[in-house]
């Protein structure tokens, strides 16, 4: 049931096709070393090509790729939303602070149980009653708020512009590669790779892009805290807990990077058995051969699962 191609010149036909598109790479957030290519072997027919699985850290550019596809202004205001939204929330707490030490009569210290630097804005405060400090604390409540909500629809929208940007070139690089490319690739890695990528930009991208830049920008905020209310002895402790951070973090990403490759790369015999199984000859065979022929099919189809 493997059709036999015709074999070309052009080795770089796949890479061509598939330009844009993300389903090999990983989706976290680093970028800059060279990478290297290695190959998964499927049973393949003559002409049919290897599939490449690219090793190494993410390139650069693939990251600006997405970032143009959502748009500069759209991740601008993304930014912009995300840093209102953890200033106001630690503004909130920093008032809750102030508030409290003003109404427990704490002003002899110099406010010294607000925070350092307080002491003129405790006096200032002495004379304000509790509606004052609502009023204040509901204003920054309410900004945090239209912040929260500014970032996730300009999350959601800047993940539809993205998604649908990538849809509609990895469509059209594929439509406008040449016959040949069709005749070496296998209709299952076209359609593992092509879903596989849109699959990423659609969901994936956006949902941990959220993730990672919201607890970057909490982490960013809890460290400003502590510095302020430690009067900058934290900063002195902070290149050791860096280190101890990138270094979990460079080998966890190692290991889930090459895992999500290979099991990408891995699917594609899979995807290739199925279609070659329910399409046209292959479903005519299964029918006039019967059981034996399904046994058979069954048994190579739990193979490839298991090598994914």
């Amino acid at each position: 049931m493997h059709v036999h191609a015709v074999p070309t010149s052009d080795e770089n036909l796949t890479d061509r096709a598939l330009i844009g598109g993300v389903g090999n790479e990983p989706t976290d957030g680093n970028s800059s070393a060279v990478e290297k290519e290695t190959t998964w072997k499927e049973p393949a027919s003559e002409g049919i090509t290897e599939e490449k699985r690219v090793a190494g850290t993410v390139r650069l550019g693939v990251l600006c790729t997405y970032c143009y596809a959502v748009g500069p202004l759209v991740g601008i205001l993304t930014l912009a939303s995300l840093l209102l939204m953890q200033l106001s929330r630690n503004g909130s707490d920093w008032w809750l602070a102030q508030w409290s030490a003003a109404v427990e009569g704490d002003k002899d210290d110099g406010g010294a149980n607000a925070g350092p630097g307080t002491t003129g804005l405790q006096r200032d405060l002495s004379h304000w009653v509790s509606d004052d400090f609502l009023i204040v604390f509901g204003s920054i409540a309410a900004i945090n708020s239209l912040a929260t909500i500014a970032r996730a629809f300009l999350f959601a929208y800047g993940g539809l512009v993205g998604a649908r940007w990538m849809h509609e070139r990895l469509v059209a690089s594929v439509f406008a590669a040449p016959m040949s490319f069709f005749w070496k690739t296998p209709s299952g890695r076209l359609t593992n790779r092509f879903s596989g990528d849109q699959y990423s930009t659609d969901e994936t991208l956006p949902f941990e892009l959220n993730i990672f830049l919201a607890q970057t920008f909490g982490l960013a905020g809890t460290v400003a805290v502590l510095a302020y209310s430690t009067s900058g002895l934290f900063l002195a402790s902070l290149p050791v807990l860096l280190a101890v951070y990138f270094g979990v973090q460079r080998r966890y990403r190692e290991t889930s990077r090459e895992l999500k490759r290979c099991d990408t790369v891995t699917r594609s015999p899979l995807f290739s058995h199925f279609e070659e199984c329910v399409a046209g000859e292959g479903r005519q065979v299964l029918r006039a051969e019967g059981g034996v022929s399904l046994r058979r099919e069954l048994v190579k189809c739990l193979t490839l699962l298991e090598a994914n």
